[in-house]
């Protein structure tokens, strides 16, 4: 089975004590995470968005 993971450039080697068998492995396992991660950042940051736009009361 091939790889979902592309490692670009020379990073495989030049982080090999890094990227080992175990690790990327485990990285492959939690990649299909990855989108629904990317959501729900993105509805925080427009949560975020909305209430910096909310006003607020003058001191009294």
């Amino acid at each position: 089975m091939a790889s979902a993971i592309e490692i670009r450039g020379n990073l495989a080697r030049k982080y090999a004590d890094v990227l080992t068998p175990p690790a990327l492995a485990a990285i492959e396992v939690l990649a299909p995470l990855d989108a629904a991660r990317k959501r729900a950042m993105m509805d925080r940051i427009a949560r975020r968005t909305q209430r910096a736009k909310w006003p607020v009361a003058a001191r009294p």
